[in-house]
């Protein structure tokens, strides 16, 4: 297993037991703003978790690779406006 994949996996687990935390906390019989947070966090864990399984189990060094070249590229249009930008300022 990669050092990448067991983050993941180390993620995943802490993200389980956030939810199984929040699960067995949540209580209907208190106050709206309490139920409100309740279901905030939990959908905030699956979301998490959801993040977690696709990481896992879906993408590929292909992927990320194309991710990676997608993050540059932008990084790169990024810096030419901030260049551009200065010029004219300096203008």
């Amino acid at each position: 297993m990669k050092t990448g994949k067991v983050r993941h996996t180390v993620y995943l687990v802490l993200a389980l037991a956030m939810l199984a935390l929040a699960i067995n906390r949540f209580e209907f019989g208190q106050g709206t703003l309490s139920v409100v947070a309740g279901i905030v966090w939990i959908l905030f864990a699956l979301l998490f978790i959801t993040a977690q399984l696709y990481t896992l189990f879906v993408v590929n060094e292909q992927t990320k690779q194309q991710m990676l070249r997608i993050k540059r590229a932008k990084a790169l249009i990024m810096q030419r406006k901030i260049e551009q930008r200065l010029r004219r300022a300096r203008s």
